[in-house]
């Protein structure tokens, strides 16, 4: 299974930003990355066509499988 991490962040024009990670190490703790997220923000790491990034809002893995039923 692929997985990909999804940091969603709100940004100083009030819209959401995601940067995603893929290939996350498994089992991350939720404090570990509060923590990252809060050190993207206040070293100020990225930033948008809306400005800053100014609030952590989500983290989430999503998995994906992949199964091939036919091949030529």
């Amino acid at each position: 299974m692929e997985n990909t991490l999804y940091l969603t962040f709100l940004n100083e024009a009030g819209r959401r930003q995601t940067l995603t990670v893929a290939d996350p190490v498994e089992g991350l703790a939720a404090e570990d990355v509060e923590a990252a997220m809060n050190l993207i923000i206040e070293k100020n790491i990225f930033r948008g066509s809306g400005g800053d990034l100014v609030e952590a809002l989500e983290a989430k893995v999503v998995g994906r499988t992949e199964e091939v039923i036919f091949t030529a």
